[in-house]
């Protein structure tokens, strides 16, 4: 059988570098999935068992559309133009191909022919009826598409090559289509791939297609696009740009796998290439809750990043990394790499990592009560609105305890251009606030926005005992409203949080606070506070301003095409000039015992009172213990003075105390 071997290779070569591509042994790879990784191997053999039938489900670990509505052809009559529920991403999900890279998997898992069978059947069948043209550039073989299918492509012919294993003519007809998805992607390139995710995602492809056909001039030019590509989308902090942490792990996906295959083939990338992804890949760390698992931000599913860390790590040697991902693989990791990388990794020490962590650049913060999985996170946005995946979630907040959603983004949903897509957007389906109830970016279409908000971000202040972060927007700076909006995020670590909110303004309004629940609990509202009881954890929600406290049910979106039913509660107040709203959240098994109150605030010279609009005080019960803290709204002392409030005294804008630190911590100046 003649395998397809890069065009550059012959007889006098060493036959090892034909392995190099991924893993290097894909009979031991299987093995050691099935004995480490069954239920992940049963999935994947589920799947190829229904794509025998011509039935497509799309929930893989990276599906970027996912759809459990399953589609069943007709034998022999795979429709590839077809269109589920008006939705174009069913069908560029199935012209991804990632169903034949398990298809692969589960032949070489059980050494049954029936998947090799099919695998060549659905190759050749879309080969013949899939064709290039100016019209299907937009549909069938959209650039994206094509280069993340040559990924897939030339991974099963990895495996498969093991077992020498498919026809002459499947080869050949792959050969022909790659040279074709190869010139293809070479005139593929404009001023939107440069900033898109497009970019990445197509020339990852076109330089796997280089190295694998011995296209050096396609290397070449993958490359600089890609360092052009790393050059304008990454920031220095490694966010992507487009502020959706799901779509970030797809870019990085692609440029791992590019710093994987050069390794193997010998290839020298750019360090700005090699740089920035590292940050990626830290980024990915930082942005995660404990459990390793994607807060739902902006267009994002609830998505477990941990393959990409371990990636990273190896890649990198770096043993930071391999703490966050808890020394751990996933099966991902055993098809990427070699033996002996894994051993590396294996052999690797762990690194000391921070608890609590910030990209400031994008600015996401992630407010952590400690490292183990089972711990507290609230994560605190106030960044870029990024492309339009971002959503209107500027000061938005989320919370999760012991790998339980509290407070959740309400997610995607979908991209067609519906009133449900344009809500979800909006700044009344996120966890933040809104003067008068209006959106302060006000989505126009599925990726459009009418206005955009300018963020502005704060300082933050990450402490053993404490965290702090504050940020601020000009949504509500226009000619029909003069509202300045800030948001306050105090962490009393491990179980409570409170969040000031502050609306500066000489203007009458209304204003509200928005607390989407996670879906896997029950919400309930006694008393004007809110309690939510989940399978792992519990918390209480205590507001300290209001006219009115509600409760009512609501959907949240945590997979695309995918409602879950939750619960949404709403915090309103009219003020009239400068007004605050501060909330104390309780989290944990404790939950219940959270008490909060309002308490005043004093100079200790003058032995007066401050008004409410220079300072506010709270006094907080916990577990029996006792948390006093000051919060300032401006500035106060103009001379020598100390604040005072339930007998603690201090300076400072964000203050406190407790029987630990009987003197006070000052977190802001």
């Amino acid at each position: 059988m003649l395998y397809f071997y890069p065009l550059w290779w012959n007889e006098s070569m060493d036959n090892d570098i034909m392995n190099l591509t991924f893993n290097d042994n894909p009979v031991g790879a299987s093995e050691y999935c099935k004995n480490h990784f069954s239920a992940t191997v049963a999935s994947t053999i589920a799947t190829a068992d229904d794509v025998l039938n011509n039935k497509f489900i799309f929930c893989r670990h990276w599906d970027m559309e996912r759809c459990i509505t399953p589609v069943i052809f007709p034998e022999g009559e795979i429709d590839w133009t077809f269109i589920l529920n008006e939705d174009p991403e069913w069908m560029y999900q199935l012209h991804r191909h990632g169903y034949l890279f398990d298809l692969a998997k589960a032949f070489i898992y059980t050494k049954e022919t029936k998947y090799r069978d099919k695998f060549e059947s659905l190759i050749q069948d879309w080969i013949t009826n899939t064709i290039l043209s100016p019209d299907t550039e937009a549909n069938t073989w959209r650039s994206l598409e094509a280069g993340l299918r040559c990924c897939v492509w030339i991974k099963c012919l990895e495996i498969f090559k093991t077992e020498d294993a498919l026809s002459q003519k499947t080869l050949e007809m792959m050969n022909l289509s790659m040279v074709e998805h190869g010139e293809y992607l070479v005139r593929k390139q404009g001023v939107f791939h440069l900033l898109s995710n497009w970019g990445v995602l197509q020339d990852e492809g076109l330089f796997s297609l280089g190295c694998y056909l011995g296209r050096p001039q396609w290397c070449q030019l993958a490359v600089t696009r890609l360092t052009r590509n790393a050059h304008l989308q990454i920031m220095n902090d490694g966010s992507h740009w487009e502020q959706s942490p799901m779509y970030h792990g797809e870019v990085l996906h692609c440029f791992l796998n590019v710093i994987l295959i050069a390794k193997h083939y010998g290839y020298t990338l750019p360090a700005l290439i090699t740089s920035k992804v590292h940050n990626m890949v830290t980024a990915v760390a930082y942005w995660t809750k404990p459990d390793g698992v994607f807060f739902c931000q902006s267009d994002t599913d609830d998505i477990h990043s941990g393959d990409l860390i371990v990636t990273g790590a190896i890649l990198f040697n770096d043993g930071k990394l391999k703490s966050f991902a808890h020394s751990e693989v996933y099966e991902e990791n055993i098809w990427d790499f070699t033996s002996e990388e894994r051993l590396a990794y294996k052999n690797m020490p762990t690194e000391e990592i921070p608890i609590s962590t910030a990209l400031y650049d994008s600015g996401n913060y992630m407010l952590r009560s400690g490292l183990d999985r089972s711990s507290n996170c609230l994560h605190f946005h106030c960044g870029c609105m990024g492309s339009g995946h971002g959503h209107a979630d500027l000061l938005h907040i989320g919370i999760a305890s012991n790998g339980e959603e509290v407070l959740t983004n309400t997610g995607r949903l979908t991209y067609k251009n519906t009133p449900e897509r344009l809500y979800l957007k909006s700044a009344m389906a996120h966890n933040t606030t809104a003067v008068d109830n209006i959106s302060f970016s006000k989505p126009m279409d599925t990726w459009g926005y009418e206005t955009l908000a300018q963020p502005v971000k704060g300082n933050y202040n990450f402490t053993k005992d404490y965290d702090y972060v504050y940020g601020g927007h000009l949504g509500y700076m226009s000619p029909v409203s003069n509202v300045y909006t800030q948001r306050k995020v105090l962490h009393i670590k491990p179980d409570i949080y409170v969040i000031v909110d502050e609306f500066y303004t000489n203007e009458s309004h209304e204003y509200s606070q928005f607390f989407h629940f996670g879906y896997t609990g029950t919400t309930t509202l006694v008393d004007n506070v809110m309690h939510f009881d989940g399978k792992h954890t519990k918390a209480k929600l205590i507001s300290l301003h209001n006219d009115s406290v509600t409760l009512a049910p609501c959907t949240v979106s945590p997979r695309y095409n995918e409602l879950e039913d939750s619960m949404r509660g709403v915090i309103t107040r009219k003020g009239n000039g400068f007004t605050t709203m501060i909330t104390v959240i309780g989290v944990g098994m404790d939950a219940d015992t959270l008490t909060a109150t309002l308490a005043p605030v004093s100079y200790m010279m003058k032995e007066t009172t401050l008004t409410t609009d220079k300072a506010e005080g709270l006094v907080i019960g916990y577990q029996g213990k006792e948390y006093t803290v000051i919060i300032g709204h401006g500035e106060a002392i103009a001379q020598v003075d100390l604040l005072v409030c339930n007998e603690h005294f201090g300076y400072g804008q964000a203050l406190v105390f407790d029987e630990t630190n009987p003197d006070g911590i000052c977190l802001a100046w």
